[in-house]
């Protein structure tokens, strides 16, 4: 194992072994019944949001500039998705599926 400073920004990509997505599921209970709640879904993967692999494309993994780095900084917005949903028996639940390298946040309120 390596230092994290060590490693070169094109070994970056390989330090995970496990490729496969993941599928989750919450299950909310005792909410407020007949009541609409409101998924708001961040997601930041390869295509969405993602400076790393972006600066991959720009570059060889090089040092970068002033103006590359202020364009990085505007690619860094998670994609976002909301969808309503309208509580039945108190309970409610969200599905994500999650591919390699992704993180998603959820953010759930009654509206």
């Amino acid at each position: 194992i390596k230092d994290e400073a060590n490693y070169q920004a094109e070994e970056m990509s390989r330090l995970f072994q496990d490729e496969e997505s993941l599928s989750i599921q919450f299950h909310l209970k005792e909410l407020e019944n007949q009541a609409e709640y409101v998924v708001k879904k961040r997601t930041i993967n390869k295509e969405n949001g993602s400076v790393f692999n972006e600066w991959m494309q720009l570059s060889d993994g090089g040092n970068l500039g002033a103006d590359e780095i202020n364009y990085l900084k505007m690619r860094w917005i998670p994609k976002l998705q909301i969808s309503r949903h309208h509580v039945i028996k108190k309970e409610l639940t969200v599905s994500i599926t999650l591919k390699a390298h992704e993180m998603t946040l959820l953010h759930i309120y009654k509206e």
